[in-house]
């Protein structure tokens, strides 16, 4: 099996087309994904700082967007 390597685009950052990784390949990364966040939701701290967040966010006026990208 011939391996699959990123390529640099001009700005340095690393581009893979995700057409070329085979639908099973890509199920199994996404489940290992998937079961990685849902461990670290069990963490208190993290589901805390999620559920400020959406607090946060629900306070926001509808087409805010993110504190970021608020004109400074």
């Amino acid at each position: 099996m011939k391996r699959r390597r990123a390529e640099l685009t001009g700005c340095g950052m690393p581009t893979l087309d995700v057409r070329t990784i085979p639908q099973y390949e890509r199920q199994n990364v996404a489940q290992i994904v998937f079961d990685a966040v849902q461990r670290e939701f069990q963490r208190p701290e993290v589901r805390e700082d999620y559920e400020r967040w959406k607090e946060e966010r629900r306070k926001r006026p509808a087409g805010a967007g993110t504190p970021t990208s608020q004109p400074g």
